[in-house]
């Protein structure tokens, strides 16, 4: 299994981000009319709890970059050099 990292994968998970964050916010801003309107705001639970755990999703995306990252560069070091 081999996993390609580069800076157009990270530039869209940051942009899908952020689109999700303007997707909420105007969530909120329409529960918000609604409860003026009807008294009866949406339950918005479901999209704070989508947002945490995209969170340690990417939290955990990142790790798992950082240590696949590390591997292959320890694959690639001559046992001479390995410091044991």
């Amino acid at each position: 299994m081999k996993f390609c990292f580069n800076i157009s994968t990270d530039m869209f998970v940051f942009q899908l981000r952020d689109a999700f964050y303007e997707v909420e916010e105007r969530v909120k801003k329409i529960g918000r009319w609604k409860a003026a309107i009807t008294e009866k705001p949406y339950d918005i639970r479901f999209v704070v709890e989508m947002r945490a755990r995209m969170d340690v999703r990417q939290e955990l995306w990142k790790y798992f970059e950082v240590s696949t990252l590390a591997v292959q560069e320890w694959k690639a070091t001559y046992f001479k050099k390995v410091n044991v």
